[in-house]
């Protein structure tokens, strides 16, 4: 068998194990945990605190809440999704390959994500006047907060509902309730949601009507969603411009690798071809970015 074909079954292969071998040692970790058999009791190593710290900030993080991934299987994705189109493209067309199709997959990946999390944010965010209107009731009926969150929590919608039960379920062990709320305000980095939290943690420390509070905050929330739905529609061509000018550059050098493998050989050979190349990679982000802000700027303000 070629090593052409061997070396991508190769890898093929180690990725699905290493996966496995991954569940595993976490299953593992958990275990010790639990039964309190960790096999060095001794003084934990700074790499280990640094690390435990990493995991927190990742937690309280909106990708974490999104994507439903650990910190190890992001980043395993997202390099797997370089190195296997890379090593495809360096057995194909060699260096060049290498770099068009590892940048495009990482791209890919990094687009893909952004957009689940958009997506996720979205969703969460819309339900945000349903369940502040649905506490507002049960406060009114009799209930405190956390009876209330409690109470709504299995008629919320989706992403929100997931997010409101592992506040409840921090706040039953014993988490302090203000933390609690802070680290809800992080994985769902809202406007709306950070309003709501000052309003409810300034209740809980002057007193005065919540239920009140709240109806005036759903109506706030939702003249402010028809606004930036009505700002989003305005800036949709700008956005989809974006797109199109980051995407075309890739495309053309697929395109020529394609119809002409030898025409950008040559630029890998010389400093000068690698500066070009240096240079357009900075001016295509550095145009992203431009773009971006632009477009981005109205709704900024809503």
């Amino acid at each position: 068998m070629s090593w052409r074909i061997l070396v991508p079954l190769l890898w093929a292969a180690a990725l699905p194990a290493a996966w496995v071998a991954a569940a595993d040692w976490r299953l593992r970790r958990r275990l010790w945990r639990v039964l309190g058999e960790e096999r060095e009791p001794g003084p934990v190593a700074p790499w280990r605190l640094h690390w435990q710290a990493f995991e927190t900030r990742w937690r309280q993080s909106p990708r974490a809440a999104a994507l439903q991934l650990k910190p190890q299987e992001y980043y395993g994705l997202l390099a797997a999704a370089v190195g296997v189109p890379g090593l495809a493209g360096a057995l194909w067309r060699g260096p060049l390959g290498a770099l068009v199709l590892g940048l495009v997959g990482g791209l890919a990946t990094l687009s893909w994500f952004r957009y689940r999390q958009a997506q996720w944010l979205a969703a969460a965010t819309a339900a945000l006047p349903a369940l502040f209107r649905s506490l507002s009731a049960a406060l009114r009926a009799g209930s405190n907060i956390t009876q209330g969150l409690a109470l709504v929590a299995a008629q919320t919608p989706e992403p929100l509902r997931t997010e409101v039960q592992r506040a409840l379920k921090r706040l039953a062990v014993g988490y302090d309730f203000d933390a609690v709320l802070e680290e809800l305000s992080r994985r769902i980095p809202s406007r709306d949601l950070e309003l709501a939290v000052l309003a409810i943690t300034v209740q809980r420390e002057v007193g005065g009507s919540l239920a009140d509070i709240l109806d005036h905050l759903v109506t706030t929330i939702e003249e402010r969603q028809q606004l930036q739905r009505e700002v989003r529609a305005l800036t949709a061509q700008g956005r989809f411009s974006g797109w199109v000018l980051a995407a075309l550059p890739p495309l053309v050098a697929g395109a020529i690798i394609l119809l002409n493998p030898g025409y950008l050989t040559p630029m890998l050979h010389r400093l000068s071809g690698w500066a070009a190349l240096a240079y357009a990679a900075v001016s295509l982000v550095v145009g992203m970015v431009v773009i971006r802000m632009l477009v981005d700027g109205a709704a900024r303000g809503v």
